[in-house]
């Protein structure tokens, strides 16, 4: 008796796992889910290149089921028929659109569901055991790429003249290149040298003129209000650049550069210099001011001039005149020095000793033209 009840109890597990397993199996068929499912025959009008059983079936990029068959229409030899078990609440309808799309460049091909009108649902007819739904030819990677280069072989073909031509033309050009090379390389490096787009150069060194100091404060003159204006200068001189006078009177820029352009430093340094002397009331022109006297300069000389020695010279034209327009004196004033090169320190020292003695013998002048005037 108890035998006999073993074996009732292995038999019902045995049907009980049975059971579950094909459950299991029902299951997975069914995408993992218990809902209901609806076969739906598509029919391509062309070739379905790479559409195999087990492909996805999208409705709206949402997969919604897969292929089950693929198969040729034995009545249209350009007809593919393929059979999909989708959800059975897909909407489809009469009106959904059919494509074949891919995961990627090179993906794997899937059926691709969209579109449709919600009150045309799509139903099994009384003839047709499956809904249809009709879609356009698929694209073959393989025909369009035989496609591609029929016609670029066409297109060679039909302008191979003009482009043999063209390539002998390229080779006659290049030809010519080849023997004017050197020719080539000078326009380039005008034209760099012309838009600066050349290596760039390392600036060149700069320097400050020095104004000349006073040990003892000069003769006691009135204080009036001064203003010197920038000074004139012919054109070459109104420069940053060291200027050198050759032998044979040529003036010529050298490497060297000064911090300002010559009329203006020799202004800066001019007011610097009435300063050190205690003349507290000397001034750059200033809107508002309204002064006694004006000092107008010419920048003659600014220069270091070849000869039998290398020498630093300065000359400056002068001019005083009084608050009624009137000139009060005329001056030349003149300084030089003994120079050791035309550019670098040693230049700057030698030019900055002669305008310290020019700007000497200017401030010396100026008091005695107020002197002279009736106080």
């Amino acid at each position: 008796m108890e035998t006999r009840v073993r074996y009732i109890v292995v038999g019902l597990f045995t049907l009980v796992v049975g059971f579950a397993l094909l459950f299991f199996v029902l299951w997975m068929q069914s995408d993992g889910s218990l809902r209901g499912r609806q076969d739906v025959r598509i029919r391509f009008a062309g070739p379905t290149p790479g559409l195999r059983v087990g492909a996805a079936v999208t409705f709206n990029g949402i997969r919604v089921g897969e292929v089950t068959r693929v198969s040729l229409d034995p009545d249209d030899p350009n007809a593919i028929e393929a059979r999909v078990s989708i959800d059975a609440t897909t909407p489809l309808s009469s009106t959904t659109q059919v494509g074949l799309d891919t995961q990627g460049l090179m993906g794997s091909p899937y059926v691709s569901l969209y579109g449709g009108s919600s009150g045309r649902l799509l139903r099994s007819g009384r003839n047709a055991p499956f809904p249809v739904l009709m879609a356009p030819p698929g694209s073959s990677l393989t025909l369009d790429s035989r496609k591609a280069v029929v016609q670029i072989q066409n297109l060679l073909n039909e302008n191979a003249a003009p482009l043999h031509e063209t390539i002998t033309n390229i080779q006659t050009f290049s030809a010519a290149l080849a023997r004017n090379a050197d020719r080539v390389d000078g326009i380039l490096a005008g034209i760099e040298r012309l838009t600066g787009a050349g290596e760039k150069q390392a600036p060149a060194a700069t320097f400050d003129l020095a104004a000349p100091t006073f040990r003892d404060q000069p003769a006691d003159v009135r204080e009036a209000k001064l203003v010197i204006p920038e000074p004139t200068s012919v054109v070459i001189l109104d420069t940053q650049r060291f200027m050198a006078q050759t032998l044979d009177g040529q003036l010529a820029p050298q490497g060297t550069q000064w911090s300002d352009t010559i009329p203006k430093l020799v202004q800066k340094r001019l007011l610097q210099t009435f300063e050190n002397a205690k003349y507290r009331f000397a001034n750059p022109p200033t809107e508002g001011l309204d002064p006694d006297y004006q000092l107008f300069l010419d920048v003659r000389t600014f220069q270091i001039v070849e000869g039998k020695d290398l020498m630093a010279k300065v000359q400056l034209g002068a001019r005083v005149m009084g608050r009624g327009g009137q000139i009060l004196g005329a001056q030349v004033v003149e300084g030089s020095a003994g120079a050791k090169s035309l550019g670098g320190s040693e230049a700057a020292d030698a030019m900055s000793q002669a305008f310290a003695a020019a700007a000497h013998d200017l401030l010396v002048w100026y008091m005695e033209t107020l002197e002279r005037e009736p106080r």
